[in-house]
């Protein structure tokens, strides 16, 4: 977006690129990284080395999680041109978890775990900036890591819930390539058979 604009809260989803990202690992989601690609006045990233990153993550055996998957997928593709899959999205997990909660990141740990978390708008207007790429690396990262720390945290929450009520199972066959499936529809659309969504809608109203 033009720098006039940054400030509105609204992302251009298929234009964003990476400027930093974050990963919550251990086994009690002890340790949080943050990697900054393209902060202001910080000895950043190169954004190859970044991609080395990825590539393990996705190859390591062990299954990504992010929360609102569908925008880390796609902000990936446009910096790499490769759809990273299988991506678990927790807002699917939240899903799954309570259908009726509110599934934003935020809205979740303030509910869930009593916790209010900073906003991006609140970041902004704490560091003067109306962009990502306007801050420094030291200026984001308890924000950043925030992010990751309690995403881990939530996941725990459903999985040991799903656990419980035996549909773990079902939720890794069935919910976890969804993710991927929306984001590349929403980037490159996707047919619809308005015949069928009539005969779906005539018999939903029955």
């Amino acid at each position: 977006l033009p720098k006039n604009r940054r400030g509105e809260g609204y992302i251009d989803v298929l234009s964003h690129r990476l400027s930093g990202t974050s990963f919550c690992v251990g086994d009690s989601c002890q340790y949080v990284y943050y990697f900054s690609v393209a902060h202001r006045s910080t000895l950043n990233i190169e954004r190859a080395w970044m991609r080395r990153v990825f590539d393990w993550l996705y190859s390591c055996g062990k299954q990504p999680v992010a929360h609102n998957a569908g925008f880390e997928i796609q902000v990936l593709h446009n910096e790499y041109d490769v759809w990273y899959s299988p991506t678990m999205d927790s807002v699917a997990m939240a899903s799954a978890y309570d259908e009726n909660l509110d599934k934003g990141l935020k809205d979740l740990s303030s509910t869930l775990f009593r916790y209010n978390q900073t906003t991006y708008k609140e970041l902004m207007e704490q560091c003067g900036a109306s962009d990502m790429r306007d801050i420094t690396g030291e200026e984001v990262l308890n924000y950043g890591c925030d992010d990751s720390l309690v995403t881990s945290h939530l996941v725990q929450v459903f999985y040991l819930t799903m656990c419980m009520e035996r549909t773990w199972n079902f939720f890794q066959q069935y919910d976890v390539l969804t993710a991927d499936v929306f984001a590349k529809a929403f980037e490159k659309g996707c047919s619809i058979d308005l015949n069928k969504v009539e005969v779906f809608t005539q018999r939903d109203r029955l």
